[in-house]
């Protein structure tokens, strides 16, 4: 947890952090909060909600952590994302929690739940993002949290816990609208209990009011922008999901494709790539496991509670992928969008295990070897993770380098080295001025937001200046472009190299001497 101050900036926190500030200050004109109208910072956010671009993300995160922002008055830049950073740590933590719960529930086991979380928490990308992407790992636990829910809800088919589920689809929907893939698996899955007749007709549709009707009320009373249309804005943001406003292009597979069409092994092919590979096998076989099952007796496995769930678990996985590819929905930046369905692959992977635990090979258990491999997988991620930190969102797997090469995909598309790129700049090189430019798109004015405020004023960004001090790339060039080396009067400076690859490197200009820090007299 103490290590939030060692990540950098991501691209989208400034966006993040300006959808909270018009939501909050939309709060405060309705409501006449004198205080919070007095805000100095929060009267900047002064257009109207209905005008705002971004309108349609839902601010079920961003509007408290800017209202914390401001009760403590952190005025400063570093402070305010610092702040962002703890608390999307915080939030991934409590995730951690939720997939616990619903394992145990699952597995009736404190070691497999144990492991579950285990699992989640040494993923390395989603570790490593779990400080900065408050938009993705955000959602993300609020669907470890919902499955946690609605697991509850299955076993105990009560109206409490038809309301707790709700509250919490309301919570996930109001983080990012994709959430309503939940509210329709609880749906299905009280159609499919009525259906086999574990419950009987009124109580399924008793179950389904409190339900909807409490998912309805709350999803509206957590997002200040539906208020004034609940029933249309709704409806917009159900729209503008699909198909996403991002005219750009995806390095894929070392060529760039448009957002709007990719592949239909785009999706698949990163989660693969980007996923520990004992996850994903155990993943596959557990999918099939369920699926051998429910094919074969349907009728009286699906009254089984464990085939019951690990079905919803395979369902909340793989619907969404499977969406996007019928939808061809906009993708970039990797899966990050599909994060959320990670604790589906993460609950139906230890399923997989559990499966393996109880077979036996020429009369001797696989318990044993299979407890050896989940260890080293563990082990050699937390020793990727350290050997790499405070970049473990760039890993892939082995895969990688069995089938393809690490150029061939986005790398540091968030532009999280920036930071430590500039700090190493500041570090070496003590004068007043310095100039520096990006080469293709890298987050260098976020980067900037990052640093302390003495050092802020010290580095000049210009785009237009092409004799700067320093030029940085993380390689990022989604308009299509290649990336082309600086001219001759421009040297590599300092590069960040991940698994063979460089994810940012800086070039100094040759007649830009560095002026070392003065020796103290003696």
């Amino acid at each position: 947890m103490t290590t939030f101050t060692h990540y950098g900036m991501s691209a989208d926190e400034l966006i993040s952090r300006t959808n909270g500030g018009m939501s909050l200050n939309y709060i405060a004109d309705k409501f006449n909060i004198t205080w919070l109208k007095n805000d100095p910072i929060l009267s900047t956010f002064d257009i109207p909600l209905n005008e705002y671009y971004d309108r349609d993300y839902g601010v079920a995160f961003d509007l408290p952590a800017f209202f914390i922002e401001r009760l403590f008055s952190l005025n400063d830049s570093r402070q305010q994302f610092l702040l962002r950073h703890s608390l999307t740590f915080l939030v991934f933590w409590a995730g951690l929690i939720a997939i616990y719960h619903a394992a145990k529930l699952r597995f009736n086991h404190w070691g497999y739940a144990l492991l579950a979380s285990t699992l989640l928490l040494t993923s390395p990308r989603l570790y490593g993002e779990a400080f900065f992407n408050n938009k993705d790992i955000i959602f993300m636990t609020c669907c470890a949290a919902s499955l946690y829910t609605l697991t509850r809800m299955r076993l105990t088919l009560s109206w409490q816990s038809a309301f707790l589920h709700a509250v919490m689809i309301a919570l996930t929907i109001n983080i990012r609208i994709a959430g309503v893939i939940f509210f329709g698996l609880t749906i299905f899955m009280l159609v499919m209990l009525c259906s086999l007749r574990l419950i009987t007709v009124r109580h399924c549709l008793t179950l389904t009011v409190v339900f909807v009707m409490t998912s309805a009320l709350c999803t509206v009373g957590m997002w200040p922008w539906l208020w004034e249309d609940p029933f249309t804005n709704f409806l917009v943001a159900l729209k503008n999901m699909s198909k996403f406003r991002w005219d750009y292009f995806n390095l894929y597979l070392g060529d760039y494709v448009f957002a709007k069409s990719l592949p239909w092994h785009y999706a698949p092919t990163w989660i693969a790539l980007t996923t520990p590979v004992l996850i994903s096998v155990c993943f596959v076989l557990g999918a099939v496991n369920v699926c051998v099952k429910v094919v074969s007796k349907p009728r009286q496995n699906l009254k089984s509670i464990d085939y019951f769930l690990d079905f919803l678990f395979l369902a909340a996985a793989g619907s969404p992928i499977c969406a996007v590819i019928i939808l061809n929905s906009t993708l970039y930046d990797g899966w990050r969008q599909l994060y959320f369905i990670y604790p589906a692959i993460v609950l139906l992977s230890v399923a997989g295990m559990q499966a393996i635990n109880k077979k036996q090979v020429l009369g001797k258990p696989l318990a044993g070897l299979m407890a050896m491999v989940v260890t080293l997988q563990i082990l050699f991620n937390v020793s990727w993770m350290i050997r790499n930190h405070p970049f473990q969102h760039l890993y892939f797997n082995g895969l990688m380098t069995l089938l393809s090469s690490h150029k061939s995909f986005e790398r540091d598309y968030w532009g999280l080295t920036d930071v430590k790129g500039l700090e190493f700049i500041l570090a070496n090189d003590f004068r007043n001025r310095l100039t520096i430019r990006s080469l293709g798109v890298t987050s260098i004015q976020q980067a900037i937001e990052l640093l302390e405020p003495q050092d802020r004023k010290r580095m000049i960004l210009d785009p237009s200046n092409f004799e700067s001090d320093y030029i940085l790339t993380n390689y990022r060039f989604f308009d299509g472009s290649k990336f082309k080396k600086p001219d001759n009067d421009y040297a590599v400076f300092y590069e960040i190299v991940i698994d063979g690859s460089p994810v940012l490197t800086i070039y100094r200009r040759l007649s830009a001497t560095p002026t070392k820090a003065k020796t103290p007299a003696r």
